[in-house]
């Protein structure tokens, strides 16, 4: 509530994002996406954390150093400095969040900025993560009516009726879940015959350019 999509776009990713739903499931899986942003609400967000006695609440952020990270932690702490929370950033090498373990890796720390890649189906990212027996459970959080939507997503073969769980699931991700899912981003490359040394990944979104040269 105290995020403003939107807003870390246009700071971050410019025209090159669409606004996320709270979840993993993006745009781009049609039928299964659940078109809901979450709301803006600062004051709402405010009043929260008052109830439950956080009002000057400080966390410690991990992110890596590459790609958007930094510049999204560091508009984010600027939205939450707005709502009386604290950010303290952290920012570490990739080998160090993705590592096994240790208090900055992405399954141990207490909040921390992941990037996710396409996957060929959405109930993928719910197996992976969020389920409670998820190999990557990067939120430790549990929850038995979405464990329980999530398994029926696998043995659903009515395309309707499968979306329709796509939906619950991912409600249940926005109400009580723990992620902050602000956007997904647009895939963009670009090449031309004089252009050398580009190498588009899988991921286009992360095409990196530091080894890019012109030939003459």
């Amino acid at each position: 509530m105290g995020t403003d999509y939107q807003g870390l776009i246009d700071l971050v990713r410019p025209g090159l994002a669409d606004v996320g739903n709270g979840t993993v499931v993006g745009p781009t899986y049609g039928a299964y996406y659940w078109d809901q942003a979450p709301a803006y609400d600062p004051e709402g967000a405010k009043k929260l954390l008052a109830e439950a006695g956080a009002s000057d609440f400080t966390m410690k952020l991990y992110c890596i150093t590459d790609f958007d990270a930094v510049g999204l932690a560091t508009a984010w702490k600027e939205q939450m400095s707005k709502i009386g929370v604290t950010v303290n950033i952290q920012a570490v090498p990739g080998t160090v969040y993705y590592a096994d373990s240790g208090d900055a890796a992405w399954l141990s720390c207490d909040f921390g900025v992941t990037d996710w890649a396409h996957r060929p189906v959405p109930v993928i990212y719910f197996d992976m993560s969020y389920v409670s027996d998820a190999p990557w459970p990067e939120s430790h959080w549990s929850d038995a009516e979405f464990d329980k939507t999530v398994a029926a997503i696998h043995g659903e073969l009515d395309a309707t009726k499968r979306a329709e769980l796509y939906y619950k699931a991912q409600q249940i991700l926005w109400e009580r879940g723990p992620v902050v899912m602000f956007c997904h981003e647009d895939s963009v490359a670009g090449a031309a015959g004089t252009l050398k040394g580009i190498m588009v990944p899988p991921d286009a979104n992360q095409v990196q350019f530091a080894k890019v040269y012109f030939a003459k």
